[in-house]
């Protein structure tokens, strides 16, 4: 019997590894649910630096980060999407957050959610570096005590252009690290590619639509990160943040 538990928690673990999400609709769905097969998948995600959601429609993995065995778009973000610095990394994973911030901010109501347009998740995260920027002339650099260094990515957002000049007399926003927009396609398609988000784009405009997946992880693993929390709040210290965003 414990052969055959092992047998089965390994075939779902690696299944799990390949397609990251299975849902209640799915065959597989039901073995997740026989608690001597979840211990068992919950030691194998301990041992290889993953953890495995639970939810009543789905079940997704992601992985810890430092010293996992297995990358995810997020573990290799600086090899696989040529990230060159770290000022630039930070940035990126800023306009994630600022996204997943908006998005949280619904009160738990996630049907009917529309998320942002990549203009609109502009404009959130320029309020954002405007309401840091002011307070670093003030004086007052609240980032310090989340360890971002501010002022760098202050001055690399203010630096770029909204979009790329080779690029504005087309319609179509392509991911680039010469302007605000592209940076913006940047972050979305690692929310896209890990599963999180849907994108769909309406005459040049671009929507990055959450998925219940990322619901699930907001729920069970952000909302229980304190630097998501201290990293959020600074956002949600930016006046007007989710109310000028527009959808």
């Amino acid at each position: 019997m414990e052969i055959e538990i092992h047998r089965k928690g390994l075939n779902l673990f690696f299944e799990l590894l390949r397609v990251k999400v299975v849902h209640d609709k799915d065959e597989l769905f039901n073995d997740f649910q026989d608690e001597r097969i979840k211990d068992y998948l919950n030691m194998i995600a301990a041992e290889s630096g993953t953890r495995i959601i639970y939810s009543n429609n789905r079940v997704q993995i992601i992985t810890k980060g430092k010293g996992s065995t297995f990358a995810t778009n997020f573990t290799h973000l600086k090899t696989k999407f040529s990230v060159e610095n770290k000022d630039e990394f930070n940035l990126i994973s800023i306009i994630i957050v600022t996204y997943l911030a908006n998005v949280d901010n619904e009160g738990g109501l996630h049907q009917n959610n529309l998320g942002l347009t990549y203009y609109g998740l502009e404009r959130a995260v320029y309020k954002l570096m405007e309401n840091w920027r002011k307070k670093a002339r003030e004086g007052e650099d609240k980032a310090e005590e989340v360890s971002i260094d501010m002022k760098k990515m202050v001055d690399l957002w203010f630096n770029l252009e909204v979009k790329n000049e080779t690029k504005k007399k087309t319609n179509r926003i392509t991911k680039d690290k010469k302007s605000r927009i592209g940076l913006v396609a940047w972050a979305m398609s690692l929310l896209r590619d890990e599963g999180l988000i849907y994108i769909t784009d309406q005459e040049g405009m671009p929507r990055a639509i959450p998925k219940y997946e990322l619901f699930d992880r907001l729920e069970q693993v952000y909302h229980h990160q304190h630097r998501f929390q201290e990293v959020k709040e600074l956002i949600e210290e930016s006046e007007g943040v989710f109310n000028d965003a527009e959808n």
